[in-house]
This record gives C-alpha cells, structure tokens and sequence, in this order.
C-alpha cells in the first residue's frame, strides 16, 4: 500500500508485507531515532516505509513490528484484507468510509 503526495508525486508512507528492504548506509539529523538501529541493514519482514528529509522518497523503513502506531501487524491472505485496508486508511486520515466485501472460496 503507498500514500504520496499530490502535487509531486512524493512517496510518503508505504507498507510491504512480507516482504525485504535495504536501508541507506548512513544517516542524516532529520533521522528519526527509530530508524538509527537499522542503518545500513536489510530488513527481511513486513515493514513500514516513511518519508525522510534529505533522502529519496520513502528509502527508509523499519519492521512493522517495531512501528506502535501501526496495528495492522501481518497481511496472511484475503481475510486480512479489510482490516489491513482500514488501518492504512487511518494511518493516512481518509474520511470517507469504506464498504470492503470479501469474496471467499467455499470448499
């Protein structure tokens, strides 16, 4: 999921389930001090990318794990689906009320 900016098009907030990232080698004093320990260090979980000051957009991240204003902590298949939507809606202040069906298989 990925929310930017509208009149640049920069990348502010992005979530990645199960997925690896590299962060930067170094850090800059806009860094905020959740990001320090994970300089440099490939992140092998899902994880939550944020925009930084002085970096390219969204190159930073940390594990969703360690991220306590995140709750939506794992996306394991359609099931999560409305509560993953809703939680990034939040994140990013969407008003508008979302109505989400989730179409399941009976075996």
């Amino acid at each position: 999921m990925h929310f930017q900016e509208d009149d640049t098009n920069i990348g502010l907030l992005r979530v990645d389930y199960n997925g690896r990232h590299k962060n930067p080698e170094s850090g800059n004093s806009a860094l905020p001090n959740i990001f320090k320990s994970y300089i440099g260090m490939w992140i092998e979980e899902s994880h939550i990318h944020y925009f930084v000051e002085g970096y390219n957009p969204l190159i930073w991240a940390i594990p969703l794990n360690r991220d306590e204003t995140y709750p939506a902590k794992r996306f394991a298949g359609v099931n999560d689906f409305a509560d993953v939507l809703k939680t990034f809606c939040n994140k990013i202040n969407i008003e508008t009320n979302l109505i989400i069906n989730v179409q399941t298989k009976l075996l």
